[in-house]
């Protein structure tokens, strides 16, 4: 079955460079060095999305952070994977429109990038965003709308146990 015209899905797989040279003195000497890719740190993952109908669609979307420590570099040893999913009602004059997106993350890190910090921490982060509008008629374009946040994070108790 062939996907409908608006189904979408991308897919990616990266090493990001690392920025050499990356101690504060050879930046101050102005030492010269080409940036570099490992497969020590690499991001990768997918997006995909459709619409329902006219006005409503759906996303889902998945990504990896693996990271780990190489020859040259001493790394926190990050490891996540983020999942979400968003779903959304486009504005159109005289009527309610709304935008819900949410994301979890779980994976490990350490607390520092020293060779003797070999303890894995648990990552546990969480997102939500919602949005309710209102655009008035079609020929005046203003919209009123109200947003929803929360994002959780680190607290003061995990710093000071582990680092």
């Amino acid at each position: 079955v062939a996907p409908a015209a608006d189904t979408r899905l991308t897919a990616f797989w990266t090493m990001p460079n690392t920025r050499l040279p990356a101690d504060a003195a050879s930046i101050r000497d102005n030492v010269a060095e080409l940036d570099r890719s490992s497969a020590d740190l690499q991001f990768f993952g997918g997006h995909g999305g459709t619409r329902l109908s006219e006005r409503l669609g759906v996303e889902l979307f998945a990504y990896r952070l693996a990271e780990r420590d190489s020859a040259r570099t001493a790394t926190r040893n990050r490891n996540f994977t983020t999942l979400g999913a968003r779903l959304h009602r486009a504005p159109k004059g005289g009527e309610l429109d709304f935008d819900l997106e949410g994301a979890v993350q779980r994976g490990r890190i350490r607390a520092t990038s020293a060779a003797s910090d070999v303890i894995d921490l648990p990552v546990r982060a969480g997102f939500a965003h919602g949005e309710a509008g209102f655009k008035f008629s079609p020929t005046w374009s203003p919209r009123v709308s109200l947003h929803l946040d929360y994002a959780s994070g680190d607290d003061a108790t995990s710093r000071a146990t582990y680092g």
